[in-house]
């Protein structure tokens, strides 16, 4: 949207001119890492949620939620070891929860459109922006370095995940961790 297109602009230009260069490098390497593992979770699920609804009309959206749910435990057991290893342990908790939380948006924004829910697909991502925008720039001003930036992105990805995940479990908010089990994980191996 025009909206948020504006706000990553804006938080663009602010950022640069509060944060040091040097800094900015911490914040792309954060974002490469984020996108290598978001590769590794979501495993394709969300194009292939559209590619099986366009071809046969049929949703499989719980077995994709479960088995991105038992693959996250996974991928998300080797990043705590790594950052054992190599005592970043800020730098990879940050991953750990904006990588998570980035999954399961993109798994219910998928949903939204699948369902033409465009006015609540809509209303998600420009929250996201607003929220990330003032939580960014907030602490940034605060803190004046890319921890901070990284720190910002995260409790954002988080808040909103946490409003999604509210609003789509509104009348069972147990319901995404109804179906999670081996037997769900297997279907969701064998989609592929």
């Amino acid at each position: 949207s025009i909206v948020t297109a504006g706000l990553s602009f804006l938080t663009t230009i602010i950022l640069t001119f509060l944060i040091e260069p040097e800094e900015i490098g911490l914040i792309e390497n954060f974002l490469a890492i984020n996108s290598l593992v978001i590769i590794f979770l979501l495993f394709g699920s969300d194009t292939h949620m559209v590619k099986i609804y366009s071809e046969k009309n049929v949703n499989h959206f719980g077995i994709i939620l479960n088995g991105l749910l038992i693959q996250s435990l996974i991928i998300l057991t080797l990043l705590v070891l790594i950052g054992l290893i190599k005592e970043s342990y800020i730098f990879i908790i940050n991953v750990i929860f904006f990588t998570l939380f980035n999954s399961f948006y993109t798994i219910i924004l998928t949903k939204y459109q699948l369902e033409k829910k465009a006015l609540r697909y809509s209303l998600t991502i420009t929250s996201f922006g607003l929220i990330n925008f003032l939580t960014s720039v907030l602490l940034v001003y605060i803190y004046r370095n890319g921890e901070a930036r990284i720190i910002g992105m995260t409790v954002s990805m988080t808040v909103i995940f946490l409003i999604t995940a509210y609003r789509f479990n509104k009348q069972n908010p147990l319901r995404i961790l109804k179906g999670l089990n081996i037997v769900n994980y297997k279907n969701f191996l064998h989609l592929f």
